[in-house]
């Protein structure tokens, strides 16, 4: 038992911070060891700089001489070789004067905090990491948090606010709210559901004006979200690039319809100057020149009703529906199409007696019948056989679930040509699709089909490799008569 006026340590005291981590130690005015836990008793009376490395004795003498001068406490720190592994052990040391004990007594507690500063070491390494990682990446990287203040960022968007100067202040606080609303709401949402999110941004500039993509995600403790972190990416080269490929797409477009336009034209006045050679033979009689003439005028009229297809594709064309027979169009329009798909090409047509009135555009009508048959000339390779056909169809969802239930005319264009595949069908109706490379503009079924649904009806493809196709237009049917003779 150790007894010093007023401090009196027994021994299940001493066994106590014989267990500690901490080391205890009292000393004399002259430096001499009174106490010194953990320690054995040959210790006691030895000068406590036989236990310290010769480089920090100055600090411990001036640490003792201030505390014993000031009455205040003194800390400094040490390091030693640990005498388990011989790597560095760290100890925090605080000096303590004792003037209730003696005035010239002091007690020295050193604390090892070796494994403390190993983690600290480790998360410094760590941070310096991230920051080394966060300062040479492209993307700008926040963490806010519940209340969306900033808790780390490498840099910001802006690039004119230091982050420095950003730690600790809100999220929105030094940007324009209206541009940034999207971002709130998905911090907000993210917060709130857990879920990652995902918005695009933009920043005017003196240079112009930049895109941002911001990936939102949660930081999560427990379940429970408790900060989120914003990862900023510069997708500014990449819209440009979006939007230079959907030019070139649109200039690619224009091309394709330009030299379909040439190509379409160019077979219509190859109709016009053919006849026209006819009509200025002076063999011709007055029947077969009144024949030659009505083939020119149908070569016009159908020059004329190419720029309508185009103004039908851009949407811009007027429509005028009326009550129409296909039958009796296709009666009508039957000796011109034989004419121009060729004499290798024969035609035959098959109407059901008593056919139903449909209300459609009866010019437009006769550009889809066109348009149908030169396509499938191209698909019997202009030797084959086209077959024209009109029925009345009552639909009910037992026959075809894809067709509303009704009452339908139906107008059928069937060729035994070489068919289409699964994929070209799934395909064949979008603009500027065409299997005709070079020789196909690929508006054809697309302004079929657009004139189909103007006119509240339904366009189904029925095709099979090497055995030809059947494309069907069906129109509801209208309970008003045919004008006249009128189609």
């Amino acid at each position: 038992m150790l007894k010093i006026p007023h401090l009196i340590i027994d021994e299940a005291w001493d066994a106590s911070l014989w267990q500690s981590a901490e080391i205890l130690s009292f000393i004399d005015g002259g430096f001499r060891l009174l106490y010194l836990s953990q320690g054995t008793p040959e210790v006691i009376g030895r000068s406590v700089f036989d236990f310290v490395a010769e480089e920090y004795q100055d600090t411990l003498r001036d640490a003792f001489m201030k505390a014993r001068q000031t009455g205040f406490p003194q800390h400094f720190m040490t390091i030693a070789d640990s005498p388990e592994d011989g790597t560095p052990a760290y100890f925090s040391n605080w000096v303590f004067p004792l003037p209730s004990v003696g005035a010239d007594v002091t007690a020295l507690v050193g604390i090892d905090i070796t494994h403390t500063k190993r983690i600290e070491d480790a998360l410094s390494v760590q941070q310096q990491t991230l920051e080394t990682l966060t300062a040479n990446i492209p993307d700008s990287i926040f963490i806010v948090d519940r209340e969306q203040v900033i808790r780390f960022v490498n840099y910001t968007l802006e690039g004119d606010v230091p982050p420095a100067q950003t730690i600790g202040q809100p999220m929105l606080s030094f940007r324009p709210l209206a541009q940034y609303e999207k971002l709130r709401e998905a911090i907000d949402a993210v917060i709130q559901t857990g879920q990652p999110r995902s918005v695009e941004m933009f920043l005017d500039r003196d240079a112009g004006r930049m895109f941002f993509s911001t990936r939102v995600g949660p930081i999560l403790k427990d379940g429970r979200v408790e900060q989120v972190m914003l990862i900023s990416t510069n997708i500014t080269d990449q819209k440009q690039g979006e939007d230079q490929l959907l030019q070139a797409q649109k200039m690619e477009a224009l091309g394709e319809v330009t030299s379909g336009i040439a190509h379409d034209f160019n077979n219509l006045l190859t109709i016009m100057m053919g006849n026209l050679d006819l009509l200025l033979d002076e063999q011709s009689d007055l029947e077969e020149v009144q024949e030659l003439a009505a083939e020119v005028r149908q070569a016009v009229s159908r020059a004329s009703q190419l720029t309508d297809h185009l103004l039908t594709f851009a949407r811009r064309q007027v429509h005028h529906p009326q009550a129409c027979r296909l039958d009796l169009l296709l009666a009508q329009e039957a000796p011109i199409l034989s004419r121009i798909l060729g004499r290798t090409v024969q035609v035959r047509v098959h109407s059901s007696a008593g056919l139903w009135t449909c209300h459609l555009d009866p010019a437009q009508m006769q550009s889809a019948l066109l348009n149908l048959c030169v396509n499938a000339r191209d698909a019997v390779s202009g030797r084959g056989t086209i077959t024209l056909s009109t029925d009345n169809l009552t639909i009910d969802q037992a026959i075809a679930a894809d067709l509303p239930p009704g009452e339908w005319v139906r107008l059928s264009v069937r060729d035994d040509g070489v068919g289409m595949e699964a994929d070209v069908i799934a395909r064949a109706t979008e603009p500027f699709f065409t299997t005709k490379g070079a020789q196909g503009t690929g508006l054809g079924l697309s302004m079929v089909n657009t004139f189909v649904r103007h006119a509240q009806g339904h366009l189904r493809i029925h095709s099979v490799r090497g055995q030809g196709t059947d494309i069907q237009l069906f129109f509801p049917r209208d309970h008003q008569d045919a004008v006249g003779d009128h189609p």
